[in-house]
């Protein structure tokens, strides 16, 4: 199965690509391993200055892919809750990055986009970006995004 992430070194720059543009680059299982990978493993070479998170196509990330939101609506709670955390893990490997983590965003950062955003550095946006949480209207709760969220917006917003 291919993660639906490129990693590619340019100098000093490590570019972590998500690659699935046909999906608008929606989070799965094996993309969330593949940059939880690159965030705690390749971002520690020797050499590199910083790490530049971006997407393919028109869109960042549209948030999570429907066929695996399917999946893990099939799954057992024990399943949901490990899940859980292997999201969490990798908003926590992009927040404790050891080089300054950039996100270059384009299209839209939608519900776990928004976390990638939030979790970062630096954020570089197109000004005609759209951000959102939109898994509200469905009753879901961005709970594993919402500490990043609220550290990059304040507790206030």
């Amino acid at each position: 199965m291919e993660s639906g992430v490129r990693c590619e070194r340019h100098l000093d720059v490590l570019h972590v690509v998500l690659d699935r543009p046909q999906r608008r680059n929606a989070l799965d299982e094996s993309m969330i391993a593949a940059m939880t990978h690159a965030m705690t493993q390749e971002a520690l070479a020797d050499g590199l200055r910083v790490v530049l998170l971006r997407g393919e196509g028109k869109s960042f990330c549209a948030g999570a892919d429907l066929e695996y939101m399917r999946r893990q609506g099939d799954a057992d709670e024990a399943e949901n809750l490990a899940d859980a955390r292997r999201l969490g893990a990798l908003f926590a490997a992009i927040s404790a990055c050891p080089r300054p983590v950039v996100a270059r965003v384009h299209g839209a950062a939608i519900g776990g986009g928004l976390g990638l955003v939030a979790a970062s550095d630096l954020v570089v946006a197109d000004t005609d970006t759209k951000f959102g949480f939109t898994e509200t209207r469905l009753g879901i709760v961005p709970g594993v995004i919402s500490p990043f969220a609220v550290r990059r917006m304040g507790p206030a917003v």
